[in-house]
């Protein structure tokens, strides 16, 4: 999120050379969100509108359309499990500021995701024609 609110201004460091001990997993660019009956929701418009409106699931639980800058960069974060060094789970993220930053308004984020959005369907449709011939 705050890669995609401030752009070039920031950006996600490597993971220090001496924590390489520690057991970790990369951060994420997609996952799923599970479903309270079983199985998994892949993104907020498979919810239909009444789930929606319970608010037993938030828009923000569902990875975003990424930039290529951006699904470049999140490997860099680091998730610590639980179950992997027998201890509380954890998710680390070390910024790098380059620029001043001025934040963004609402609007202006969603047209960014609006744009990101419509790239990453474009990008479907492409593939999904490319399958086809």
């Amino acid at each position: 999120s705050a890669l995609m609110k401030y752009g070039a201004a920031v950006e996600i460091m490597e993971p220090p050379e001496h924590l390489s001990a520690l057991k970790s997993i990369p951060g994420m660019t997609e996952w799923l969100v599970p479903k309270a009956e079983g199985g998994y929701f892949s993104s907020w418009d498979e919810l239909d509108s009444a789930m929606k409106a319970k608010n037993t699931y938030r828009s923000t639980m569902f990875h975003e359309p990424l930039s290529d800058e951006v699904r470049a960069q999140l490997p860099r974060c680091r998730r610590f499990p639980p179950h992997l060094m027998d201890t509380g789970g954890f998710f680390v993220a070390v910024f790098v500021k380059h620029a001043h930053i001025t934040r963004l308004s609402r609007r202006e984020i969603y047209y960014q995701n609006q744009k990101a959005r419509a790239a990453a369907a474009a990008e479907a449709a492409k593939e999904a024609e490319g399958a086809t011939d």
